[in-house]
Formats: C-alpha cells, structure tokens, sequence
C-alpha cells in the first residue's frame, strides 16, 4: 500500500478523511485483551487485531493508536497467567 498524501498526514498525526488508520483494531485489540484475561486463549484474538492495527497505522505514516498498544499489552497479561494457570496445574496435579 503507497503511502497516503501529504495533506493526510501532518506531523505524524492523521489529518484525513474518515476514522484513524489502525483505531477500529485498537478498540477490537483492547475489547478481546479485557478477554483474555479472563479467558487466557482469546488473547490471541487481540494480538491479532493489535498487529493488524499497527501494520495498517505504520503503512499510513503514523504512530498506531493507544488502543493498539494497550490491547497488546493487555494480550500478553493474558497469555502470562494463562501460562501460569497451566503451570500450576500441572504442579498441583504431580505434587498432589
């Protein structure tokens, strides 16, 4: 995808038309993050839609939304202590 016009982009911020390149990934990143916390395999979910997010916002030339970044964080949350429930169940169930 070609980078977007000059007059879309000023100074690093968007400035175009229509919704901010990566923000409607950014809102789906933190909505399954949130999700994944709960339930550690939906994380996944929001790592997928925070790379997405942050491909579509670097290919127009600006910086990914806050959304992206915190879904992304939130997504790892998830998957840690999804690992770390599995690890202790593994732990419990050896040591009795």
């Amino acid at each position: 995808m070609p980078p977007p016009p000059d007059e879309e982009v000023h100074g690093d911020v968007w400035a175009g038309s229509g919704p901010v390149p990566g923000d409607r990934e950014g809102k789906r990143a933190f909505g399954w993050g949130i999700a994944g916390i709960i339930f550690g395999p939906l994380a996944l979910v929001a790592l997928y839609y925070a790379n997405k997010g942050q491909r579509l916002a670097e290919e127009a030339g600006i910086q990914p939304p806050s959304k992206v970044r915190t879904g992304k964080t939130l997504a790892w949350v998830g998957l840690g202590i999804w690992a770390l429930w599995i690890l202790f169940s593994i732990v419990t169930s050896v040591t009795g």
